[in-house]
């Protein structure tokens, strides 16, 4: 009886620990508690603001705020989250609203709730709702065309062995990692008229194996920055397929290496 018993406590203890964590990836938030405010109403962010917490795979997380980010590590126990060691960079910022509330307000949250696994709310011990956030969705390309669709997929699904970043209307960066390490850098002027020349240089660069699983597999993905212009998404997208690269995924938000 006791070994069965203890068979079956491991059982349950992998599929606890192998379960895939449903808050990994990247929150918008959409409204917060400003405990700064007289009053208790929930303050909104407005559209054009971008305030983002995201959870890593390897219990840190990071939030991204005006200008600087918070990071620390965080904790989960079926409904029951707290943020643990929290520090944060100190540039000095115009509006630092948001940034203030979130410092005082990650350290007193106890738990979360899941709605429709797009919507997180993160809830203090008093029951009440501290921070409400949605979940920021991965665009993908599908097909041949230059219409993009929204997915979940994880990152373990996408498994890019080339990320290309796009981090503005003038600027682009590739982490090649097909074997562990940058081996061939690449950073490119996006307004470069002889953008797909360059890229095929780079693509010529690679080994013959590497080439193919660019060309034949999704191995590249392209993140973009949050104030990247669509014409600068597209043109790139154009010199990608100019190269003979047809299978790419694309998100708006850079994955760890």
């Amino acid at each position: 009886f006791i070994l069965i018993a203890t068979t079956v406590t491991c059982l349950l203890n992998i599929v606890s620990c192998t379960k895939e964590n449903p808050l990994i990836g990247e929150w918008a938030v959409i409204n917060y508690s400003d405990p700064f405010k007289a009053t208790n109403d929930a303050t909104k962010v407005s559209s054009d603001e971008n305030y983002i917490l995201q959870f890593h795979d390897n219990g840190f997380f990071s939030f991204t705020t005006d200008c600087n980010t918070i990071s620390g590590e965080f904790t989960l126990s079926g409904k029951e989250i707290h943020f643990l060691n929290l520090s944060a960079t100190e540039m000095s910022c115009d509006r630092e609203t948001v940034e203030r509330s979130v410092k005082s307000q990650l350290p007193m949250v106890d738990s979360y709730d899941l709605t429709n696994d797009s919507i997180l709310s993160l809830i203090g011990k008093q029951g009440n709702v501290l921070m409400k956030l949605a979940r920021r969705p991965i665009r993908t390309t599908t097909d041949d065309s230059d219409e993009s669709s929204f997915t979940t997929q994880t990152e373990a699904e996408r498994n890019p062995k080339v990320i290309l970043a796009i981090t503005s209307d003038s600027l682009l960066t590739c982490k090649n990692n097909f074997n562990g390490i940058d081996e061939n850098p690449l950073i490119l002027d996006t307004t470069n008229p002889g953008l797909t020349d360059y890229m095929t240089e780079w693509i010529n660069s690679l080994d013959t194996i590497e080439v193919n699983e660019l060309k034949n597999t999704s191995a590249l993905h392209i993140t973009v920055g949050p104030d990247v212009s669509d014409a600068t998404v597209n043109k790139v997208k154009t010199a990608i397929k100019g190269c003979g690269i047809e299978k790419f995924s694309m998100s708006n938000f850079d994955i760890e290496k």
